[in-house]
């Protein structure tokens, strides 16, 4: 019975998962989009956007380039990062 059931449930091709992946992410890709912006926008370095952000060099050149994604706790801290910065640039 339960061989039947799981041949006769559809099944997500690999082009399903990977589009899911990718809505899934979209919200990070975009807030690293803003913030890569606003760190030009600036003038400043990845180093020094890391130390004001609050993590290494490192981990920011792997976020901002897409090779990984922060979590929870690193997207907080972009997403602080960008909300003081860009109040800071358009009241200039």
């Amino acid at each position: 019975m339960f061989r039947f059931l799981n041949e006769t449930l559809p099944r997500e091709s690999s082009d399903d998962k990977r589009l899911v992946a990718l809505e899934h992410d979209e919200p990070k890709r975009r807030l690293l989009r803003d913030a890569t912006a606003l760190r030009k926008l600036r003038g400043i370095t990845q180093a020094k956007m890391a130390e004001e952000v609050g993590v290494s060099r490192r981990t920011l050149e792997e976020w901002l380039q897409g090779r990984r994604y922060p979590k929870g706790p690193g997207m907080t801290l972009i997403r602080r990062w960008v909300d003081q910065h860009q109040k800071a640039t358009t009241s200039i």
